[in-house]
């Protein structure tokens, strides 16, 4: 996606007013877990302030003294009463959507990460720099009934040129009629991106375009705090990065957390950053994985399958005809105490592969597997080892069940 220029300004006077704004950016939350220190980060370097503005205070809150309300991705109870249509609004909730009147009680999608995006230019990009984390899917949300309340779609999932799953990033101008019957008196953006922790440049793109609308504001040309380049009476600038741990602060006047400042940060740990959080106390449990020596229909814990009829050799010394495909297949098991990252490896007569696994204790897996079909060929005919091993980084508790051997003869 092309890079985009338009971005924020934080207007130096406010005029026609007669009073002072204390903040920019009225966030209304629910939980004060549910407050994104990612979009605090990224209006700030923007130039806008934020207020936080719980549920309960909604009501008693005079939203005119704000430029825009933000609303994040929390169940709110509050959030018919969140005057949107009155004010410009940057909505980054899929979960309310009917209440602030952006869809019908089935108008909104949750859209898989994997889905690739396109713009209003036909550029694709990615929404996160990840589809999954840990064991949890990333997903976004997508205005399925956008067309039909008039709503402008700026970004869409895109599956086929026939298929419309509706806008992630949608506009809604002033004058449109809402799904709840009310009219829109200032721009709104509706923003279906909410993983912020895994946003692609081009989804941080897109947020602070999304602002840039719902002001109509553009900065100026000259520079600023948050533009990458050190000037003025700036001490360092690390752009979109600012205020993030390890680059500068969000007001350029230094260097932020980081690990050698003497200061055991939150995103610091014993091992992330022993000089400021000292050395981890010795771990209780055991390091220990192994290869299932009883694994079903194996000799030795190795499998071998022929791919044309399905049998399982189970001979001592295994006969693999060239010409033909066999899966060679083991199960790795963590029977210690830790999660483990295991390096899996295998070989037959000079031929050799390799891959990696994730386990849990207890957790089992056949991420070392193989299918031979040409290779035979090139190993050619006679009598070979087949070798399979599961290493870890820590020391085992048990290594010699971490390889396992087994005779094969190859008949070209």
């Amino acid at each position: 996606m092309k890079k985009r220029s338009v971005l924020l300004i934080l207007f130096s006077l406010i005029f026609l007013s007669n009073f002072v704004i204390a903040a920019d950016v009225a966030y209304v939350y629910s939980s004060i877990w549910g407050i994104n220190d990612k979009i605090v980060n990224s209006f700030s370097g923007l130039g806008l302030d934020v207020e936080n503005i719980q549920c309960n205070d909604v009501l008693s809150t005079n939203f005119s003294e704000y430029k825009l309300i933000f609303v994040g991705n929390e169940w709110l109870k509050c959030a018919g009463d969140i005057p949107i249509n009155e004010h410009a609004s940057v909505i980054m909730n899929g979960r309310n959507t009917v209440d602030f009147g952006l869809s019908g009680r089935r108008g909104i999608l949750t859209v898989s990460a994997g889905v690739k995006l396109r713009d209003t230019t036909d550029n694709f990009f990615k929404a996160y720099t990840k589809s999954k984390y840990s064991r949890r899917y990333l997903t976004l949300y997508s205005l399925f009934d956008y067309q039909s309340n008039s709503f402008v779609k700026i970004v869409e999932p895109y599956v086929s040129s026939s298929i419309d799953l509706g806008a992630s990033v949608a506009h809604v101008n002033p004058g449109t009629l809402l799904t709840n019957d009310k009219t829109a008196n200032e721009n709104i953006c509706f923003f279906g991106l909410h993983e912020t922790r895994f946003w692609t440049d081009e989804a941080e793109e897109l947020f602070n375009e999304c602002v840039g609308f719902v002001l109509g504001s553009e900065l100026p040309e000259e520079g600023f705090c948050g533009d990458g380049i050190v000037e003025g009476d700036e001490v360092c600038d690390d752009g979109e990065d600012n205020g993030n741990y390890g680059f500068c602060k969000i007001d350029c006047s230094g260097i932020g957390p980081h690990c050698g400042d003497s200061v055991c940060d939150a995103d610091e740990d014993c091992l992330s950053c022993p000089v400021d959080c000292g050395e981890c106390a010795p771990e209780e449990g055991i390091h220990d994985v192994m290869i299932d020596e009883i694994y079903s229909n194996s000799i030795n814990g190795i499998r071998i399958r022929d791919l044309v009829t399905g049998d399982y050799l189970l001979n001592e010394t295994a006969q693999l005809i060239c010409g033909k495909g066999y899966e060679i297949k083991f199960k790795t098991k963590n029977i210690g105490d830790f999660t483990e990252d295991v390096e899996l490896n295998g070989a037959l007569g000079g031929f050799e592969w390799a891959s990696s696994t994730n386990l849990e204790p207890e957790e089992s897996g056949y991420a070392g597997s193989k299918t031979l079909n040409d290779e035979l060929l090139t190993i050619g005919s006679g009598f070979y080892t087949l070798d399979v091993s599961a290493i870890i980084e820590q020391d085992d508790a048990t290594p010699l069940n971490n390889f396992k051997s087994r005779q094969v003869e190859i008949i070209c």
